[in-house]
């Protein structure tokens, strides 16, 4: 009979690792917290079998992320992880279910998951509110200054004031997706990157969500299940909310749907239909131009675009300005340039959007 080394038995009585076929009982933040001094963002805890006790974050759900996250309750620091790996069981989670998972612990691109996950135990419900953070704190990657937020359910808000797509395209001379939001639309490079409208087996992110920022990933890389609405440095939003994930060397905000984007004013969470009355386009039908009708009820700010059925932007009638209180009257000259069909007239600025559908004919 071999006898195991000295350092093993050792190793094994202070729990540090697992023997075969046996699973620890820890916390997510045992799992993800780290020596900052010691340069590694490795969990100690890699390879492990460990169970742990989290609130589901984000799902599988038809309208959700599309990946699994937990997060330990009453933690602000070190407290998400993903799932990954496993039955029926996990993808079925709904977001709120407080569960009892058994996995592995795994490094996959960078990130600490729990993977080949082998028990699922739903056993009740939990509410995990958004932590509160400023983007700028995730301009760039810092193991000492937001490691500790990977995995976490967070929201950007800006008090006084709105958030920003500060830069489209967060990877200038390549296009993967990702768009950065903060604070000050004169700092673009500051903020936090944003991924959406990829999902493939190396990049994770929702099919759930219209903001992307180009075209192009409506239908490649994943097909978005909502109308794409590309973003522009003239889109803002009152709040962004999303899990914070890691990848080629950045922490980046996975929004899970549209429901995870405000565009309400900042003064009384108000939608932009709450600011109009009288909102009509005719004639409609219209064969060459019709004329768009709306009174402002008070002072707010909004373009109007021209967009296809299917949320893509097509005609830019007037960029986004202030409009005082009044009736107004503008035509729509841009229709005579388009083929018959259907089209959808959009009021759309910082409160959110007011479309109308119209119908040209030949």
């Amino acid at each position: 009979m071999k006898t195991p080394p000295i350092t093993l038995i050792c190793l094994l009585l202070l729990g540090t690792i697992s023997p075969p076929g046996f699973a620890q009982s820890n916390t997510i933040v045992d799992i993800q917290t780290v020596n900052i001094g010691g340069g590694s963002d490795a969990s100690t805890f890699l390879g492990s079998e460990v169970t742990v006790t989290g609130v589901v974050t984000a799902s599988a759900e038809a309208d959700n992320l599309g990946y699994i996250y937990i997060q330990q309750e009453g933690a602000t620091e070190w407290a998400g992880i993903p799932l990954v790996s496993g039955g029926p069981d996990l993808i079925s989670l709904a977001i709120g279910d407080k569960v009892e998972v058994t996995g592995t612990v795994d490094e996959v691109g960078g990130m600490t998951v729990l993977e080949n996950i082998s028990q699922v135990n739903v056993t009740g419900t939990g509410t995990i509110e958004p932590l509160e953070l400023d983007p700028a704190l995730f301009t760039t990657y810092g193991l000492a200054t937001n490691e500790q937020y990977e995995g976490m359910l967070v929201r950007f808000s800006n008090p006084g004031g709105l958030i920003h797509v500060v830069e489209v395209n967060a990877d200038v001379n390549n296009n993967f997706g990702e768009w950065r939001i903060g604070t000050n639309p004169a700092t673009p490079q500051t903020g936090c990157r944003v991924l959406t409208g990829r999902a493939t087996a190396s990049v994770s992110s929702s099919l759930n969500v219209s903001y992307i920022n180009d075209e192009f990933w409506a239908t490649n890389n994943g097909r978005l299940n909502v109308p794409a609405r590309v973003v522009t440095t003239d889109t803002a939003f009152q709040s962004v909310t999303g899990l914070i994930s890691y990848g080629s060397g950045n922490l980046k905000l996975l929004p899970r749907n549209n429901d995870d984007f405000v565009q309400s004013g900042t003064t009384a969470n108000r939608s932009l239909a709450n600011f109009l009355s009288g909102v009509s386009v005719s004639p409609n039908p219209v064969s060459t131009t019709t004329t768009l009708t709306f009174t402002v009820l008070e002072p707010t700010e909004f373009s109007v675009e021209v967009l296809d059925v299917s949320g893509r932007m097509l005609v830019r009638e007037r960029a986004r300005q202030p409009w005082p209180p009044g009736t107004h009257r503008m035509p729509l000259r841009a229709l005579q340039s388009l083929p018959a069909g259907i089209y959808l007239v959009q009021l759309a600025g910082p409160r959110g959007a007011f479309p109308l559908r119209m119908l040209k004919q030949e």
